[in-house]
């Protein structure tokens, strides 16, 4: 077969293209949005209607023949005999011209398959309920952290259950299987299935970090324990798949990379990202003239978004959830938050040693009360600090907002808090916000080859020399044209610079 510039393959086959096609390219840098997963969008085009298409497709339109609704087809975009994307290839219409064609690649091919997905409608499995503190990921999909909780239970049922106002309850080295035993999954446990869900594998800086693997989401979801089994589905928060890849990325100020190719989903901090040495020269391919914008930030806002369900955070103070910087003016808001943290006793009136603990006024779902199953949460994180220790001494499995145990002592490096030297801002946010607020936007045309599409990453910098001086920048979207007859076209692309 003949090399050409442009070449969908459905399996083995690819479609009849006109000499004159031509494909609108959208390529959008992962680095600079807070509310999408952005990714490469390529716009409709159009291809004859010749009968090797018209089988290839299913016959789209054709009256006689029984159709399937919105078919999908797994295709490969090649380029110059190169595969460069796989994705999603559906017919949009039939017409005189012949049939217009969508492909969706990376995100674009994600995002369909988990359009309103809820997380706990992924296919989870059911695990073994292990009653022993201090486990970990991979060992254990779930921690057994205790938490204060004195709604858990309604009021009214407190004393004919004996609940005493603590789930996972622990005590002489052992769970009080009397008391509610919630399982709160591990947040690897659910990017790994959600990864195994789209067909891709995880890597990046993010999974090197034993610490940010200790990442649980919080439940409300007592399991029975005569069973000891643990129903993953049931532990999971009221949100969608994209709706939680989107708040952990932003809540982390992470770079979310999908490889439709390889089908590896690449998770790096931006913080490292722009530490990086990494660049790729392309002064050669630079256009002579550009367009300059001054930075215009006055500042951020990083909030985030509470749980209604929980009646403590009616009353939260404003450095649990939110953070001004400057003058305050953009507002990253993120759709996950974590629990308050109490030091003293477990509850009012317990005679126990004083201790640390996460605490929620929330209502929770028990099997002991089926008509109380309805009680939802939203995404909510807690760093799982293993076995821990109470004013006594007596050990007990700490889950914690914080960094720090009862003692004062230090449990690690990072705290979902906002504020202070181990907080979301100075540890994950600060550098890029920095670099943000100093960057500007230089706009130029740029010649693209083959070989630059097929290695594009938009964590490298790109290098251009050109008389007004040298920049190192990240590019920002890549506006493209590639024609069949004529090749790559001119690219706009805007750049921040460094």
């Amino acid at each position: 077969m003949p090399l050409t510039n442009l070449d969908f393959r459905l399996g083995d086959e690819s479609l009849d293209l006109a000499a004159e096609t031509e494909i609108q390219l959208e390529i959008t840098s992962p680095l600079f949005e807070t509310d999408t997963l952005p990714g490469t969008l390529v716009y409709p085009f159009t291809v004859p209607n010749t009968p090797k298409n018209r089988r290839m497709l299913g016959f789209p339109g054709f009256l006689a023949v029984a159709g399937v609704r919105n078919q999908l087809f797994v295709c490969d975009f090649y380029l110059l005999g190169v595969r460069w994307r796989r994705g999603q290839l559906s017919v949009v219409k039939r017409s005189v011209d012949g049939f217009e064609l969508s492909f969706k690649t990376d995100v674009g091919d994600v995002s369909t398959q988990l359009t309103d997905v809820q997380l706990s409608a992924l296919p989870w499995p059911t695990v073994p309920l292990v009653l022993t503190a201090g486990g970990a990921w991979p060992a254990r999909a779930y921690a057994l952290p205790s938490v204060a909780n004195s709604l858990f239970v309604p009021e009214a049922s407190v004393a004919t259950l004996g609940y005493q106002g603590v789930v996972n309850a622990y005590a002489g080295g052992q769970y009080d299987t009397t008391q509610p035993v919630v399982p709160m999954p591990y947040l690897r446990t659910v990017l790994e299935q959600v990864a195994k869900f789209i067909g891709y594998s995880l890597a990046g800086t993010f999974f090197d970090d034993a610490e940010l693997q200790a990442l649980v989401l919080y439940a409300n979801q007592a399991v029975d324990v005569a069973t000891g089994l643990v129903p993953l589905a049931g532990q999971l928060p009221d949100v969608t798949v994209p709706s939680c890849l989107l708040a952990v990325r932003a809540l982390l100020c992470q770079c979310w990379l999908f490889d439709p190719v390889r089908q590896v989903l690449t998770i790096d901090a931006l913080r490292d990202v722009l530490a990086s040495p990494a660049y790729v020269d392309w002064t050669d391919q630079a256009e002579a003239a550009f367009e300059w914008e001054p930075n215009v930030s006055a500042g951020y806002t990083l909030e985030q978004k509470l749980d209604g369900g929980d009646d403590l955070s009616k009353n939260a103070p404003a450095d649990e959830y939110q953070l001004k910087i400057g003058g305050a003016k953009e507002v990253i808001q993120v759709d996950v938050s974590s629990l308050a943290m109490q030091a003293g006793p477990r509850t009012p009136t317990s005679t126990a040693p004083a201790i640390l603990l996460p605490v929620t006024v929330q209502k929770g779902n028990t099997p002991a009360l089926p008509a109380e199953s309805d009680n939802k949460t939203t995404l909510r994180l807690l760093f799982d600090r293993g076995v821990q220790h109470d004013a006594a001494g007596n050990a007990y499995p700490l889950a914690s907002a914080e960094a720090v145990a009862y003692s004062g002592a230090s449990t690690g490096n990072y705290s979902l808090r906002w504020a202070g030297p181990k907080g979301l801002y100075q540890v994950w946010h600060q550098d890029w916000l920095a670099f943000r607020s100093r960057t500007e936007l230089i706009t130029r045309g740029i010649r693209l080859r083959v070989a630059d599409l097929l290695t594009l990453d938009p964590r490298r910098k790109v290098l251009i020399r050109a008389a007004e001086g040298t920049t190192l920048a990240f590019w920002q979207q890549i506006q493209v044209t590639i024609s069949q007859k004529d090749g790559i076209q001119v690219a706009q692309v805007p750049f921040y610079k460094i």
